[in-house]
């Protein structure tokens, strides 16, 4: 038997993938899979004053009047998925008049916190005894993928583009979802969707003895639900509360529905963790809460005759 972890939608939080990390202990997982959206989204400036302090203005402002409640500060900003950066007024003024330059600062930022995670995760875990598997997601920059295949030659597998084994039975993995209203760097229209999933999916010697490890989650199930948002991209409200819809994907649907893998791995959709069935391939998505640090999971076990159970866990 194989047991795998499988989470999702970290975006930042060092608190969540620490968490991921104890999964061994805890689960007694022999697989690792943190799969899509690695990266965070926020830049906070702590600006250096002339006096030696530092001022953030993230939330209320505040002044940090010793290094110890600047480290204090960057670790707590760390937890929630967001970048401290230490910098001058200048730097901020520049920051207002060029997406550039802080295009520049968060990519420099978010590489080197999944560097720190990577190198993390080789100090808690033995390559050769334990497999785990690290994939980028529409949010992350392609900068990402240099990243983990840095790290391939010690064991860490990077999933895109090839079949890797996972619990024994092969797996595909694709990292771009359905246009969102985001705009984030992987989105493709639903029928160039589908081309990519049949191009991986031809790779396959069975797909029906496979798994499909797909960030977008499939259309219309249990897993793709989100709120309905306005024009200005906020939640629509009804008599009920926020409305929700389905967002995910038709091709990624079709796919499971034709070739019914022994098991749909997504996540994407933050809000629609749970699991559902397409036919008779179960689809699973964790959801994501890593802003309030908490971890989202899925434990799956697997036989030579294919997925024997699988549970949702959080901590």
């Amino acid at each position: 038997m194989s047991r795998i972890f499988f989470s999702v939608d970290v975006h930042g939080g060092t608190g969540v993938w620490k968490k991921w990390l104890r999964a061994p202990e805890i689960y007694q997982a022999d697989t690792l899979m943190f799969c899509g959206d690695l990266t965070g989204k926020v830049l906070v400036a702590l600006i250096r004053q002339k006096d030696g302090t530092y001022l953030m203005n993230y939330g209320e402002p505040r002044t940090l009047t010793t290094p110890a409640e600047v480290e204090e500060a960057k670790a707590t900003l760390a937890m929630g998925g967001m970048y401290p950066y230490e910098c001058t007024q200048e730097e901020v003024d520049e920051f207002r008049v060029s997406k550039r330059k802080v295009a520049e600062v968060m990519t420099k930022l978010m590489t080197q916190r999944l560097r720190d995670w990577i190198e993390m995760l080789l100090l808690n875990i033995e390559p050769k005894k334990l497999k785990a598997v690290i994939m980028p997601g529409n949010d992350d920059a392609f900068q990402v993928d240099d990243v983990i295949r840095e790290y391939e030659d010690r064991g860490v597998i990077w999933p895109l583009d090839n079949v890797i084994e996972v619990g024994g039975f092969e797996t595909i993995s694709l990292s771009e979802v359905n246009t969102t209203p985001w705009n984030s760097p992987r989105e493709v229209e639903e029928k160039d969707l589908a081309k990519k999933i049949e191009s991986l999916a031809s790779k396959l010697t069975d797909p029906r003895k496979a798994i499909f490890n797909f960030h977008a989650p499939p259309y219309m199930t249990a897993i793709d639900v989100a709120p309905k948002l306005s024009k200005s991209l906020t939640p629509i409200m009804g008599p009920g509360g926020v409305e929700m819809i389905h967002v995910g994907s038709k091709a990624v649907k079709d796919a499971i529905k034709q070739y019914q893998p022994l098991l749909g791995l997504h996540g994407h959709i933050h809000e629609g963790g749970g699991m559902d069935k397409v036919g008779k391939t179960p689809v699973l998505n964790p959801g994501s809460e890593y802003g309030e640090n908490i971890l989202r999971a899925f434990m799956v076990v697997t036989d030579e005759k294919g997925v024997k159970g699988y549970w949702r866990v959080e901590g």
